[in-house]
């Protein structure tokens, strides 16, 4: 006699990969927000069958990325970058990986110009992981809380993303949401700007490939 959990196991996630599949051609399609919404059905259609926290995990990081391309999706994909994070953290093996979605939600928070609720992800970055603010991601998004609180040197701006990205190249994912934040806090260099990292943003990144003009 047939177990049927696992039959219904296997189904739950059998389909959970068909919908990461139709995940790629929506994304592909430009249907954003329904790409957001299929990663969100998938992970729950993986979490159900016991797939493993991995593929869950995955599942949320993609959705996170998607809907912070959009504004008002800001403070969930922080929420959500934050979360990744701490479940990275319950595991020696991810451990590593957290630092760069405690990242995010900071730079989220930023891009929303909400400047305390960065300060507070930072701190609580450095609260569930001691190395976060020695590490480079760490260091760098702390410089960046600084310099936004300030809303004074944008030279300072421009020079910290350059020596950062002389070192660890942006990606596009990156580079759109550092745009974001400088246009929320220093909007007057928008037009008088050097682009020095122009031709050195790495293309490996979600999202489209951000235009010269616009990097920073």
């Amino acid at each position: 006699m047939p177990d049927h959990r696992w039959c219904l196991f296997f189904l739950l996630s059998v389909v959970g990969l068909a919908t990461v599949a139709w995940v790629q051609i929506l994304k592909k399609d430009g249907q954003r927000a329904r790409a957001a919404e299929s990663y969100e059905l998938a992970g729950d259609y993986h979490e159900m069958s016991g797939k493993g926290e991995s593929s869950v995990r995955k599942c949320k990081e993609q959705r996170a990325l998607i809907l912070s391309e959009d504004e008002d999706q800001l403070e969930l994909a922080a929420e959500i970058f934050q979360e990744v994070a701490e479940q990275c953290m319950g595991k020696n093996i991810t451990k590593f990986h957290a630092k760069g979605w405690f990242q995010k939600c900071v730079l989220c928070h930023l891009a929303m110009g909400d400047a305390v609720g960065a300060n507070e992800a930072a701190e609580n970055a450095a609260m569930q992981d001691p190395r976060f603010p020695q590490g480079r991601e760490g260091a760098f998004v702390l410089k960046i809380v600084d310099l936004c609180k300030e809303r004074s040197d944008l030279a300072e701006f421009q020079k910290t993303l350059s020596n950062y990205n002389a070192i660890t190249a942006l990606d596009n994912w990156e580079a759109d949401i550092l745009i974001k934040i400088k246009r929320k806090y220093f909007p007057e260099g928008d037009a008088a700007l050097a682009d020095d990292l122009a031709g050195d943003v790495d293309d490996a990144g979600e999202g489209e490939e951000a235009g010269d003009d616009d990097l920073l």
